[in-house]
This record gives structure tokens, C-alpha cells and sequence, in this order.
């Protein structure tokens, strides 16, 4: 009997887990779609201003060793003359920190900048539940998104497979790196 009750009590916790799970994927896709606009709006901007997208983070990079920061990155916005609340900042710089370092590699940028990648939801829900020393339920769900019901987000996770392959097949991480720039 005890052993019934223990196994009831750990599927209601997984469930429940898998609820809260839920609830944060749901709120980071909110999160995307607001912040989605000034990632939009930067493009516009970089792209507009007709330099070469390498000039563009070089000249944000303040300590010149391959990554922008959290503070690099405001600099940037602030000079393309895109509008961030200071308390929204550090979630648009994650949605292009590919890689999920803290930091913004080149590549990371230009993959944003240029081919447009985003980062799954699935891959921020994981971080920062990670983040807060919260289990992870991998329900196998980034590779049943319904591309009919929900094409950007299933673009946005083939972009980011593809990237990834891309990145594991070179050997190459990014970090501060250029194909074949250290």
C-alpha cells in the first residue's frame, strides 16, 4: 500500500512539474513575441545602415575579445536607436545568445542578423528552469511542434537544429570565433 501511495504521490508531482512546465513555455512564447519586435527592429537597422554586419558588432565588442555583453549589447540597441525597457534587456539578449553562454558570439548575431535563427522556446523553458536548479522534463515537444498551427515557432526550431548541426559537425562552438578566425 505504501508503495502505491509513494508512486501516486511521485506521478501528481511529475504532473504537476509537467503543468508548470507548460505554463513557463506559454509565457516565454509571449515573452518571444513582444521581444521578437526589437530583435525585428534591429535587423532593420543594422541592415538600413548598409555596413558590413562584422563592422557592426565590432564596434560593440568594448573589450575586443570575441563576445558581446549584457552592457555591449545595450550599447548597441541604444545606438541603432532601438527602444529596450533596462528590465527587458537581458531576456532580447537571450533570445539571440544562441548558444546560451551568457555572451553574444558573432556567430550568434549574424545567425540572428542575417539568416534570421531564433532560438526555440524549448531551449529558454530548459535554461532557466535549469537556471533556478528545477528539473527538466524533456516531453519530446520541439520535435512535435504542428507547422500548420504553429509555422514561425516550427521555422524557427529547424533554423535552430540546422545551426546547431552546423555547429557540432565544424566542431566549432562560436565562441568568439569566425570559420577559421580564432
Amino acid at each position: 500500500m505504501k508503495e502505491r501511495e509513494d508512486f501516486l504521490k511521485r506521478e501528481a508531482d511529475a504532473a504537476e512539474a509537467a503543468r508548470r512546465q507548460r505554463e513557463e513555455a506559454e509565457k516565454v512564447r509571449k515573452e518571444v513575441s513582444e521581444y521578437r519586435r526589437a530583435i525585428d527592429e534591429l535587423q532593420r537597422r543594422v541592415r538600413r545602415g548598409g555596413e558590413n554586419i562584422r563592422n557592426w558588432f565590432n564596434m560593440f565588442d568594448a573589450n575586443k575579445d570575441g563576445v558581446m555583453e549584457p552592457a555591449d549589447f545595450k550599447a548597441l540597441l541604444r545606438h541603432a536607436d532601438v527602444i529596450v525597457r533596462d528590465q527587458d534587456l537581458l531576456k532580447v539578449f537571450e533570445l539571440i545568445d544562441l548558444q546560451q553562454t551568457g555572451k553574444i558570439s558573432y556567430t550568434d548575431f549574424l545567425n540572428v542578423v542575417e539568416k534570421n535563427i531564433q532560438l526555440p522556446i524549448e531551449q529558454i523553458v530548459k535554461k532557466r528552469r535549469r537556471e533556478r536548479g528545477e528539473s527538466y522534463i524533456d516531453t519530446g515537444t520541439e520535435d512535435m511542434i504542428d507547422p500548420i498551427l504553429f509555422p514561425e515557432e516550427a521555422a524557427r526550431l529547424k533554423a535552430y537544429k540546422t545551426y546547431q548541426a552546423e555547429i557540432t559537425s565544424s566542431g566549432n562552438r562560436g565562441i568568439g570565433t569566425v570559420e577559421g578566425i580564432s
